[in-house]
């Protein structure tokens, strides 16, 4: 006799399994699209936070050690003893690990590669000690000398502030710019980054502390100003 469930058992023919498979695929290259692009968001975003920390930290050093230049308890009076572009140097007292006594710190601040993996820090010495590295991936480290009516000192341009211009220093206004660790290949920085000041050369606001060309476009930036006063020069 016939088997009467023999036709109800044939499977699936290569056309269907063709199809499942097909919509397998579809699917699972949109779960892996959808995760990539979840992945490269949270690292975009995690690069951003540090970015923001390290910016935050470096201005955070600099205004307030830079406010208190040039500070003794003794009245004497301290001073800034070295005011380049990217670099500054200046005395003031603390106290010491005892909390008793006031001690006289020598304190630079400029940029360095502190790990040699080509990004700039922002490094900190104390008494010509080794420099620490106190933020990372600073790219820019802009120091602009003023006087006590927000003149900048540096008359002539060159960069160069000699003792009797460091004399008149009573600001000092720093400009930060930090950059991600992580490059973006989709991203590209086509900003120009400038100061608060005029250019020397051309009299116009403000004069270009940076910008980014070749490669080094693909990295996110960020930038900040601050005037310090140094209230005790």
């Amino acid at each position: 006799m016939a088997n009467p469930h023999k036709n109800g058992n044939k499977g699936f023919s290569l056309i269907e399994l063709l199809i499942v498979m097909a919509m397998f695929l579809i699917v699972m290259t949109a779960i892996y699209s959808t995760y990539m692009h979840q992945q490269r968001s949270y690292m975009v975003q995690e690069s951003l936070v540090a970015m923001e920390q390290n910016l935050r930290t470096a201005m955070f050093f600099l205004r307030r050690e830079i406010r208190m230049a040039g500070f003794d308890e003794t009245g004497a009076s301290g001073d800034i003893q070295g005011a380049e572009k990217n670099r500054v140097e200046f005395t003031l007292q603390e106290i010491d690990d005892t909390g008793t006594t006031m001690v006289t710190k020598t304190i630079e601040y400029d940029l360095y590669d502190s790990m040699s993996d080509g990004n700039m820090d922002l490094g900190r010495s104390v008494d010509g000690s080794p420099r620490e590295a106190i933020a990372e991936n600073i790219e820019v480290l802009d120091f602009v000398y003023l006087d006590v009516s927000g003149n900048n000192v540096d008359t002539d341009g060159d960069d160069i502030i000699s003792n009797s211009e460091m004399d008149r220093i009573k600001f000092v206004e720093v400009t930060i710019v930090a950059r991600t660790d992580r490059k973006e290949i989709d991203y590209t920085d086509n900003n120009v980054y400038r100061n608060k000041q005029l250019d020397s050369e051309t009299g116009e606001c403000c004069e270009e502390i940076l910008t980014p060309t070749g490669d080094d476009k693909h990295y996110r930036r960020r930038i900040s100003t601050a005037r310090i006063m140094c209230r005790n020069l």
